[in-house]
């Protein structure tokens, strides 16, 4: 019930509360990806141009992470010194940081609308009976 404070952290392990979140977020560390199981969504926390940071293991999210990547869109940390240093920077709201948030929107902004595209092609099949 108290305001956080400018630089407090919060660790979430709950469902359906992340979105909350990431609309206020200042940075985002994509769970699942410091572990081979393949990582969560970061498109989730890219609709708010959070900046987002992903461990090594990204295989089910591997294709959205190489178009984040392509755009400088995400931040790949390995080890606790590049933790540290993403932590500090988005500390310092650094501009460097928010443009990387910024270019990781955009491909949100790509990938929006997935049902529509899904329910249009399946419409679009001939029925089997």
């Amino acid at each position: 019930d108290r305001q956080a404070e400018p630089n407090d952290v919060l660790l979430l392990d709950v469902f359906g509360q992340l979105e909350a979140a990431y609309s206020t977020a200042r940075l985002c560390f994509i769970g699942a990806t410091l572990v081979d199981v393949g990582g969560h969504n970061p498109l989730e926390a890219a609709m708010y141009s959070v900046p987002v940071c992903v461990g090594p293991y990204t295989s089910v999210i591997a294709e959205v992470v190489k178009d984040m990547r392509a755009v400088a869109g995400i931040i790949d940390v390995t080890d606790e010194e590049s933790v540290a240093t993403v932590i500090e920077r988005a500390c310092r709201h650094d501009p460097a940081l928010i443009a990387t948030g910024e270019r990781g929107a955009t491909v949100w902004h790509k990938h929006r609308g997935a049902t529509d595209r899904i329910v249009k092609a399946l419409c679009a099949r001939p029925r089997v009976l």
